[in-house]
């Protein structure tokens, strides 16, 4: 038991970044606008290679996820380049990325900066994709995952398990990305 809550209340991030290293602009933007260019091809997947991309576009997450690792700034200018590059390649995913892969990718790239502990970290992640699909089911009143928009007991309690799980499955892979990318990528 001990295991398990030292696992949830550790920090995520081990070492100590040095966040007074700034970067130089164009290269932040370089890799800013090639990180969107990713996660946009990645997002618009699912509409241009029917099947297999549905497999594919959850991946757009980790692009996001990166670059908000790096900076808020990044992460920020990732998320709408992004979503501007997919009105030209798939504007059906526009109602996607912006509400559950790239605000997924956003909330838990920031909360890894900030080297909160996992627990905190997946509960951002995760009350961001659960806000995000709530928005777009109750408001938007977009079919996400084949469901209608009749509000469920039920159905909030599944999606709200879906979201940290899934959340924290994100948070792990955008770890396991970050520590193996060169440190001049992120």
């Amino acid at each position: 038991m001990s295991r398990i809550i030292s696992y949830w209340q550790a920090p995520v991030l081990q070492e100590e970044r040095n966040r007074g290293q700034r970067r130089g602009k164009v290269r932040e933007l370089t890799m800013s606008a090639l990180l969107a260019c990713l996660a946009a091809l990645l997002q618009s997947a699912g509409g241009l290679l029917p099947g297999i991309g549905y497999l594919v576009s959850p991946f757009a997450t980790l692009p996001v996820g990166l670059a908000a690792l790096s900076s808020l700034k990044s992460g920020v200018f990732t998320y709408v380049i992004a979503a501007g590059l997919l009105v030209l390649l798939q504007p059906a995913e526009l109602f996607i990325f912006p509400f559950t892969t790239g605000l997924l990718g956003l909330a838990l790239g920031y909360a890894l900066s900030r080297s909160l502990r996992r627990i905190s970290t997946v509960l951002a992640g995760g009350t961001a994709l659960f806000s995000g699909i709530m928005l777009l089911l109750t408001v938007i009143r977009f079919p996400l995952f084949g469901t209608d928009t009749a509000a469920s007991v039920p159905l909030f309690l599944g999606l709200g398990v879906f979201s940290f799980l899934y959340a924290w499955l994100w948070a792990e892979i955008i770890l396991l990305f970050h520590v193996r990318l060169p440190s001049s990528f992120s």
